[in-house]
């Protein structure tokens, strides 16, 4: 009877401003009992299919009960099955309070292995200037090669000004000493 929802709506006008309460007739109030005590007999049945599972049962005593208050409504008693708002609250903030926690903790570490990485940039960068200045300064002791046959050739061109060919022997020299002092070069690098 009270199983399956009813199509049917109601609207109650209350005309008198004073009371705010709403009479409702016997009949009613009969049919609104019934319907609950099918209901929680419905979930009595319920529960002994759920205890003959051996599942996790809900005991008589928190089972809602429809006891009829002295103004004539149902009152219930609902057991705490669900949190409250100001626990879920509460559970929230330890959550994010927890992934703060583990995040400022992933920061920090990363921040630490960054500076790690900067130093050992810097002590690297701090090696490689020591080391250019050094070879900087080793360039400039660097003789110029081939220095007697540049004297030679300069010497060759003043006698003979107007017979440059007379001085390819001393040309053939000085090209020759260069060539020998560049593999000398690229071979101490090796």
């Amino acid at each position: 009877m009270g199983a399956n929802q009813s199509s049917h709506k109601l609207t109650v006008v209350n005309d008198e401003a004073e009371g705010n309460v709403i009479q409702v007739s016997n009949a009613i109030v009969q049919r609104l009992t019934d319907g609950l005590k099918q209901t929680s007999n419905q979930s009595k049945n319920a529960d002994v299919k759920v205890q003959s599972s051996k599942k996790p049962s809900i005991s008589a005593e928190e089972i809602p009960s429809g006891n009829v208050s002295s103004n004539g409504y149902p009152s219930f008693h609902y057991p705490e099955y669900t949190i409250t708002a100001l626990q879920m609250q509460k559970q929230k903030e330890t959550e994010i309070d927890e992934l703060d926690q583990y995040w400022s903790k992933r920061l920090l570490n990363l921040e630490m292995k960054h500076e790690k990485i900067n130093s050992i940039l810097q002590n690297e960068y701090n090696k490689a200037v020591v080391d250019y200045k050094s070879e900087k300064r080793g360039c400039g002791e660097i003789m110029i090669p081939c220095m007697e046959n540049t004297k030679k050739i300069a010497k060759c061109y003043q006698d003979n000004p107007q017979h440059a060919l007379e001085c390819g022997t001393f040309v053939k020299e000085f090209a020759n000493c260069v060539d020998e002092c560049r593999t000398k070069i690229i071979a101490s690098r090796c």
